[in-house]
């Protein structure tokens, strides 16, 4: 069972996704280094070798004709010139889905981003 906090955290996520479906663009950039379901670890270690910030947020998944959406904790990261790209995700993956960034003041990521790392949530 969630906490209503976590409750509050995905709730906030379906209803931004609803006010923007297509989320914040997401370029895939290939990192050799990337490891399949490891996110938060390639645009940290993006980051290091590179240049950037890690951004953490959620992908948003909407299975056509379904009522809810599927929510996916996820690290990206922010370019200098403001861009975010995937260092995990190859191209035609993310078209299925939207980005949106986390709202820090909901709830600190790094405390969330495990237990609510795969959650359907109802959107009205």
């Amino acid at each position: 069972m969630l906490s209503l906090a976590d409750q509050i955290v995905l709730a906030d996520v379906a209803k931004r996704w609803k006010l923007n479906k297509r989320g914040v663009p997401l370029r895939a950039e290939p990192f050799i280094e990337a490891l399949t379901t490891q996110c938060h670890e390639n645009a940290a270690r993006y980051v290091d070798q590179n240049s950037g910030a890690v951004v953490q947020g959620w992908l948003v998944e909407h299975p056509e004709n379904w009522p809810t959406v599927i929510v996916y904790s996820h690290s990206v990261v922010r370019l200098a010139s403001d861009e975010l790209v995937d260092p995990t995700l190859p191209a035609e993956e993310l078209r299925s889905l939207a980005f949106i960034e986390h709202d820090a003041t909901l709830a600190v990521f790094d405390d969330i981003k495990v237990r609510l790392a795969r959650q359907t949530v109802a959107i009205a």
